[in-house]
């Protein structure tokens, strides 16, 4: 069912994008930046030095997506996210009150006229107070009230979750727009798997081939249902698979390293004393490399002695244990209990020695 969900293909598309801007500040120039972090300097694609408080850009699309409009920081930052199709001709006349302060109308766009009404003017109001409350509970901590610090604690809680409700609400009432396919990327494990199945297979054509929809159903329906280290697909030094037999009925612990990554050589004196101290038929340590060259991985596994086992992750940081753990820097440290469930799946290497002994004696 999910082979044939994915069967098409983008071509490249612009999108013509004409921004009117209003401002009492004299802005000047607007950024544009692609997806949700407007600082991000490698996802800035273009910028249009406003005339007459009118600018016009084009937008190469390979498919669908969020984007950030920004002003410069000089300006007092302010900000407006939207969404944009390969395509599409869209008009935006942005409104500047003063920093943090501005108002936005979408023409011949609806996806960006119902998130804006029900997502950003709401959500608005939520992330003001959950972030107001949350600054209260750091003061109360301050001043050692502890009374206060629970009633702030909750009442941030509570706007949290209200925040969160908004966005559910908007991937229930519009399943097939984009804007809901991109905070279902983020909530999917809050809706069951009958839930974000049907939300697939609803979309339009043209959506069904998203990045965003692929790893949606990579994450629910692969990463989710590893409940064992043993369903990873890993490889030796002379590149036959990997099994976890041997460890089956060890507490065991991963250290997840590269060649080049030199904190993790480092820390191999440190795991090597670890190891030491546990009998082998209970604890072991595994080694899985995220390197990218095999060739430089065997050679630093002869170079700096490692003596316990190393195994390869064949898709680096790409592959599916990394993808699984959300390892994103290394050294990453996970502890496996018997039969290779997670006990601990990001692991201070100071707190191993402690760790490693409670999931032994239990």
């Amino acid at each position: 069912l999910l082979l044939s969900f994915f069967a098409n293909t983008y071509c490249q598309k612009p999108m013509n994008l004409e921004i009117s801007v209003l401002s009492a500040n004299s802005i000047d120039t607007i950024f544009l930046v692609r997806g949700s972090n407007p600082f991000k300097k490698e996802n800035l694609i273009d910028s249009v030095r406003l005339i007459n408080n009118k600018g016009h850009l084009k937008i190469h699309l390979d498919e669908a997506g969020a984007y950030i409009m920004r002003t410069s920081l000089s300006k007092g930052v302010n900000f407006l996210f939207f969404f944009a199709t390969p395509g599409q001709k869209a008009k935006i006349t942005w409104t500047i009150h003063g920093p943090q302060n501005s108002t936005a109308q979408f023409y011949n766009n609806s996806v960006n006229r119902v998130y804006h009404n029900e997502v950003t003017v709401p959500a608005a109001n939520a992330i003001i107070k959950m972030n107001a409350y949350s600054d209260s509970v750091y003061q109360a901590r301050i001043n050692n009230d502890s009374s206060k610090r629970v009633e702030y604690l909750q009442l941030s809680l509570y706007w949290r979750d209200s925040l969160r409700n908004i966005y559910f609400k908007h991937i229930k009432l519009h399943p097939k727009n984009i804007s809901a396919l991109f905070f279902l990327d983020t909530y999917y494990r809050n809706f069951s798997d009958k839930e974000v199945a049907a939300i697939l297979q609803s979309l339009p054509k043209k959506l069904r081939p998203h990045s965003l929809a692929k790893a949606i159903a990579f994450n629910k329906f692969t990463l989710e249902k590893i409940t064992s280290f043993a369903e990873f697909k890993l490889v030796d030094s002379v590149g036959k698979a990997f099994t976890y037999e041997n460890y089956i009925d060890k507490v065991v612990l991963v250290d997840f390293w590269a060649s080049w990554c030199k904190p993790c050589l480092a820390n191999i004196p440190i795991i090597e004393s670890i190891r030491k101290k546990y009998p082998s038929q209970s604890f072991e340590v595994l080694g899985v490399s995220v390197d990218e060259n095999k060739d430089a991985w065997l050679k630093s596994l002869k170079n700096s002695h490692v003596a316990w086992r190393n195994v390869l992750e064949p898709l680096s940081m790409k592959g599916m244990t990394a993808k699984f753990f959300k390892i994103s820097e290394i050294p990453r440290y996970v502890l496996l209990g018997k039969g290779g469930v997670i006990l601990v799946s990001d692991l201070n290497i100071a707190d191993a020695p402690k760790v490693i002994e409670e999931a032994l004696r239990n």
